[in-house]
């Protein structure tokens, strides 16, 4: 049984956010629901902004195997490598990634981190950074460090990956309609 005390609190550095289901969770391939996103970097930051969040996954690591770790799964993962990114996602070209997730949901922040925002404005292709837990795993014969997501800051919009577009980028204001108890014409 982990304990608390066993794990380790991290929070990364502002990424590009990719595959995001955390209004509503998602079934993994066990019926499991998880609220998750993917959170990508640019390969350049390995050993400047991720240099920290990858030793403190050491960290995690040994404290879970103790001084003599095996060689484990790799948590951070290389969009150029096909083992990692078997469906070539292309927005992972490039970059080194995440996917972060948990059984409840995250709480939401804007860039102040002092206004709550609701997770529809967190989306494929905005930016910002999460708090996640680390700890170790041994499981089937697979060792490594897992990654439990607890919160997400956004830092800034950017053009939506995937999915549909914003309201607000489809329709321009009507007019003639005062309020909702007004006559339809039809």
């Amino acid at each position: 049984m982990v304990e608390k005390k066993d794990l380790i609190s991290v929070i990364t550095p502002v990424g590009k956010f990719l595959f995001v289901y955390i209004d509503t969770p998602q079934p993994d391939d066990k019926g499991v629901d998880w609220y998750k996103l993917t959170i990508a970097w640019p390969k350049e930051y390995k050993d400047t902004e991720l240099k920290h969040f990858r030793s403190e996954g050491m960290r995690a690591a040994k404290q879970f195997f103790g001084d003599s770790v095996p060689k484990l799964q790799t948590f951070l993962r290389d969009g150029d490598n096909p083992e990692h990114n078997s469906s070539d996602v292309e927005e992972l070209h490039g970059c080194l990634y995440i996917t972060a997730k948990s059984k409840t949901k995250p709480g939401c922040t804007d860039r102040s981190g002092k206004t709550e925002i609701s997770p529809l404005d967190v989306y494929s292709g905005a930016s910002g950074r999460v708090s996640v837990l680390l700890g170790g795993y041994d499981n089937l014969g697979k060792k490594g460090v897992w990654i439990r997501l607890q919160n997400i800051q956004k830092a800034a919009d950017g053009e939506r990956i995937g999915g549909k577009p914003k309201a607000s980028d489809q329709f321009s204001q009507l007019d003639g309609f005062v309020d909702e108890d007004d006559d339809m014409p039809f």
